[in-house]
């Protein structure tokens, strides 16, 4: 007896590999595969559960190291963890959170009563449903191969920008000392008179860690009026990378984007656009659609490719173009598998306010105004702010106020049109001068690009202005009242 069991049962694990081996070549299929017991030998072959191997070769519960693919994109070689869910036959990958960010796909509402596939601690993270929370989401395992296929919508992908370093990755550079320097010497003698000078000026500076020490002043020496010296642009800066944005204290100047430019001894915080990935730091639209199948999608500008890139089923989103130019219209060609192709127009012009949608950009300033013909130098703030609203709105605002009774704030809008590109602003500005009187007015501010393809003719009109009687600018202001 027990020799006859013992060849029953290796008969019977030959037989249940042999099963599973050929459904491994089908594990991607959507057909199911039922096998009959009465194929087995031995005693104990009804009590096997042959189910588990009609949709592919089985996986049970475990830690797998697994090499992941995001839309057939090998992504990285991690450790997952396959846990078992009631009512499937195969233990599935537990995809967490913090792993979509490892996959670098964008994080879903996770508020949907379905989202969760298997509760755990916050320490582990709960299991998410990926096909329930992301549209056409697939989740595949091939034992085999140990690969773990995700495919989702391209628009669910996060972007990694071309020619763009992750911030934690930049460095602070080496700390030293600089000094360059002009001097100038002059002697002449006449009988009875001897005349000498001296001129010398030089720009310095200083790197320790993330702060730069700058300053820049001349030392003037003359016989007839003796020696005197000034020192200016004394200021420290450095980058604040989690708000891609650049801090100076001391001498600096304001932005002019928005009011008229004016030095300041004080305080300004900016954002820097260097900072930002090259294709966001200029305005381009951002391109939706969707694909029906795994689809090829090209765009053209004046008749040349700019762009193109193949996505899977579903939304799509294109948002690092980088355009040959402002002005001509973007054509945008969806060729599905089967050979269908579907086109649209994307309308593209600009002016110098327009930003990508969702790109922001701001400026804020405050200090004591210097101003060489003015007794009394007031305490500034100033801040403006741009916003890309969506690929034909730009908005942006801005306001100044000082101590001494002066006012000023804009807001303003540009558009992207199929009829070109349009920025309009309007500037109101109070002042309330010693001896009680108060001007006010308005100032309007338009300008307008347009492209015209027929004769590759680009008219521009860089900024008209038009202000009211009463108003008056900053620096007009402070003159006025100083009087």
């Amino acid at each position: 007896m027990t020799i006859e069991y013992t060849k029953n049962y290796h008969h019977l694990t030959r037989i249940a590999t042999f099963c599973a081996l050929l459904y491994c070549n089908t594990a991607f299929s959507a057909e199911l595969v039922e096998y009959d017991h009465t194929f087995l030998m031995g005693q104990n072959a009804s009590n096997i559960d042959l189910s588990r191997y009609s949709e592919g070769n089985p996986a049970i519960p475990g830690v797998y190291d697994v090499s992941v693919y995001v839309n057939d994109q090998p992504i990285i070689n991690q450790s997952i963890t396959f846990v078992a869910i009631e009512g499937k036959k195969n233990a599935q990958a537990c995809i967490t959170l913090k792993n979509l960010l490892q996959f670098h796909i964008n994080s879903p509402d996770i508020n949907n009563e379905k989202a969760v596939l298997l509760a755990r601690d916050e320490t582990l993270g709960n299991c998410l449903n990926l096909t329930e929370i992301i549209p056409q989401a697939s989740v595949r395992y091939d034992v085999n191969d140990q690969r773990l296929d995700i495919d989702v919508p391209q628009a669910w992908v996060m972007k990694n920008y071309q020619n763009y370093v992750d911030p934690s990755l930049w460095e602070n550079g080496i700390n030293a000392a600089m000094l360059s320097y002009n001097l100038n010497g002059y002697h002449s003698e006449t009988p009875g008179r001897k005349n000498e000078s001296i001129y010398a000026a030089f720009n310095g500076g200083m790197n320790l860690g993330a702060w730069r020490l700058r300053a820049s002043g001349n030392y003037n020496w003359m016989t007839d009026s003796g020696s005197n010296y000034d020192f200016k642009n004394r200021y420290v800066q450095r980058d604040i990378a989690s708000l891609r944005s650049q801090l100076i204290l001391g001498e600096s100047y304001t932005t002019g984007e928005t009011f008229d430019s004016v030095s300041i001894r004080g305080i300004r915080l900016y954002s820097d656009s260097r900072m930002l990935p090259p294709t966001l730091a200029s305005f381009a639209p951002i391109i939706h659609g969707v694909a029906n199948t795994n689809a090829k999608v090209t765009i053209t500008q004046g008749g040349y490719k700019i762009y193109e890139t193949t996505v899977p089923p579903g939304a799509f989103v294109i948002d690092d173009l980088s355009p040959s130019g402002y002005g001509s219209d973007l054509i945008v060609t969806i060729e599905e598998s089967d050979g269908s192709k579907r086109t649209f127009s994307q309308p593209f012009s600009s002016v110098v306010q327009m930003l990508r949608p969702g790109v922001g950009r701001w400026d804020i300033s405050g200090g004591q105004v210097l101003k060489d013909d003015i007794q009394d130098e007031p305490n500034l703030f100033q801040a403006s702010y741009y916003y890309g609203l969506n690929n034909y709105l730009t908005g942006y605002t801005g306001i100044q106020i000082t101590d001494n009774n002066y006012t000023a704030g804009l807001l303003g809008l540009g558009l992207n049109t199929s009829v070109g590109a349009f920025s309009f602003d309007v500037t109101h500005s109070n002042v309330r001068i010693p001896d009680d009187k108060t001007y006010q007015g308005q100032s309007y501010r338009v300008s307008w690009n347009k492209l015209f393809e027929e004769t590759s003719t680009s008219l521009n009109i860089a900024a008209y202005r038009y202000s009211t009687q009463n108003y008056l600018g900053l620096n007009d202001a402070l003159t006025l009242i100083d009087e």
